[in-house]
């Protein structure tokens, strides 16, 4: 007798092909950070300010008149003296201008604030700030 035949398994149904993954769009080359705006003014007023103050010194030959009190020695490198001390002037003087900027600013707004909860005490603070000090 003819052994029977197995049954055929039936054929799984095909998995769906996944969606192919996007290709990464390469990486832009960074972009240099922005100088922040007191870097920049930093920058700007001490280029300004340190041709000014070259110039004068180059005027009138005023170099071959500078010396030392006392001892009447020429002064070591003047020209390097005088961008270094610009550089300490203006870092100093722009770092006191926008301190007091912020101050400002942060007062104004927290006014602002204050005005939405009680503007009768805004008042009694402005009051009191101008006529306590």
């Amino acid at each position: 007798m003819p052994m029977p035949m197995p049954m055929p398994m039936p054929m799984p149904m095909p998995m769906p092909m996944p969606m192919p993954m996007p290709m990464p769009m390469p990486m832009p080359m960074p972009m240099p950070m922005p100088m922040p705006i007191q870097e920049r003014l930093v920058l700007a007023w001490r280029i300004q300010l340190t041709r000014h103050m070259l110039s004068a010194y180059f005027a009138r030959r005023a170099y071959f008149h500078i010396k030392q009190p006392g001892d009447g020695e020429p002064i070591d490198n003047p020209d390097q003296r005088i961008c270094d001390d610009v550089n300490a002037f203006v870092r100093a003087s722009v770092t006191i201008v926008l301190s007091l900027f912020r101050k400002v600013f942060n007062c104004i707004a927290f006014a602002g604030v204050l005005w939405g909860v009680s503007s009768s005490l805004v008042l009694f603070l402005v009051t009191y700030a101008t006529i306590g000090t």
